[in-house]
Protein backbone atom coordinates (compact mmCIF):
# COMPACT_ATOMS: atom_id res chain seq x y z
CA UNK A 1 0.00 0.00 0.00
CA UNK A 2 3.12 2.10 0.65
CA UNK A 3 4.06 2.13 -3.50
CA UNK A 4 0.14 3.35 -3.90
CA UNK A 5 0.28 6.26 -1.57
CA UNK A 6 3.72 7.40 -2.62
CA UNK A 7 2.57 7.04 -6.13
CA UNK A 8 -0.33 9.00 -5.70
CA UNK A 9 1.22 11.91 -3.14
CA UNK A 10 4.59 11.83 -5.79
CA UNK A 11 1.92 12.39 -8.94
CA UNK A 12 -0.07 15.35 -6.75
CA UNK A 13 3.34 17.06 -6.05
CA UNK A 14 4.14 17.46 -9.56
CA UNK A 15 0.57 18.97 -10.77
CA UNK A 16 0.82 20.98 -7.47
CA UNK A 17 4.63 22.23 -8.88
CA UNK A 18 3.87 22.77 -11.96
CA UNK A 19 0.59 24.74 -11.20
CA UNK A 20 1.07 26.90 -7.98
CA UNK A 21 5.23 26.49 -8.08
CA UNK A 22 7.05 24.89 -5.31
CA UNK A 23 6.43 28.35 -2.21
CA UNK A 24 2.42 27.11 -2.29
CA UNK A 25 0.74 25.81 1.08
CA UNK A 26 -0.76 23.35 -1.20
CA UNK A 27 2.69 21.68 -2.45
CA UNK A 28 4.13 21.79 1.03
CA UNK A 29 1.23 20.62 2.37
CA UNK A 30 1.39 17.24 -0.19
CA UNK A 31 5.18 17.01 0.26
CA UNK A 32 4.37 16.71 4.38
CA UNK A 33 1.94 13.73 3.27
CA UNK A 34 4.76 12.06 1.42
CA UNK A 35 7.55 12.64 4.00
CA UNK A 36 5.06 10.31 6.16
CA UNK A 37 4.81 7.41 3.69
CA UNK A 38 8.96 7.54 3.73
CA UNK A 39 8.95 7.50 7.78
CA UNK A 40 6.20 4.41 8.18
CA UNK A 41 8.54 3.19 5.03
CA UNK A 42 11.75 3.35 7.06
CA UNK A 43 13.20 5.90 5.03
CA UNK A 44 13.27 8.96 7.61
CA UNK A 45 16.12 10.92 4.96
CA UNK A 46 14.19 11.15 2.24
CA UNK A 47 11.34 12.32 5.10
CA UNK A 48 13.51 14.58 6.05
CA UNK A 49 13.92 16.10 2.70
CA UNK A 50 10.50 17.13 1.91
CA UNK A 51 9.93 18.21 5.30
CA UNK A 52 12.41 21.01 5.83
CA UNK A 53 11.43 22.83 2.61
CA UNK A 54 7.58 22.00 3.48
CA UNK A 55 7.99 23.66 7.09
CA UNK A 56 9.90 26.70 5.80
CA UNK A 57 6.77 27.50 2.83
CA UNK A 58 4.46 26.68 5.63
CA UNK A 59 5.91 28.85 8.62
CA UNK A 60 6.54 31.79 5.93
CA UNK A 61 2.79 31.54 4.80
CA UNK A 62 0.40 30.39 7.71
CA UNK A 63 2.92 31.09 10.91
CA UNK A 64 4.54 29.40 13.27
CA UNK A 65 1.99 28.34 15.70
CA UNK A 66 -0.69 27.14 12.80
CA UNK A 67 -1.63 23.44 13.16
CA UNK A 68 -0.22 22.20 10.53
CA UNK A 69 3.47 24.08 10.80
CA UNK A 70 2.86 22.11 14.22
CA UNK A 71 2.43 18.48 12.42
CA UNK A 72 5.29 18.83 10.04
CA UNK A 73 7.63 19.81 12.99
CA UNK A 74 6.55 16.54 14.70
CA UNK A 75 6.72 14.26 11.79
CA UNK A 76 10.25 15.99 11.15
CA UNK A 77 10.91 15.08 14.73
CA UNK A 78 10.20 11.60 14.01
CA UNK A 79 12.01 11.79 10.86
CA UNK A 80 15.31 12.82 13.15
CA UNK A 81 14.58 10.60 15.85
CA UNK A 82 14.51 7.78 13.35
CA UNK A 83 17.99 8.15 12.28
CA UNK A 84 19.50 8.73 15.83
CA UNK A 85 19.68 12.26 15.75
CA UNK A 86 17.91 13.06 19.39
CA UNK A 87 19.44 16.24 19.81
CA UNK A 88 18.25 17.54 16.57
CA UNK A 89 14.69 16.25 17.05
CA UNK A 90 14.91 18.17 20.09
CA UNK A 91 15.57 21.68 19.74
Amino acid sequence: RYELAERAYIEAQEILRGLMGLEHIDTATVMGSLSVVYIAWGDPIQAESLLRPALEVLRRELGDAHSLCTATRRNLMAALRAQGRWDEAIE
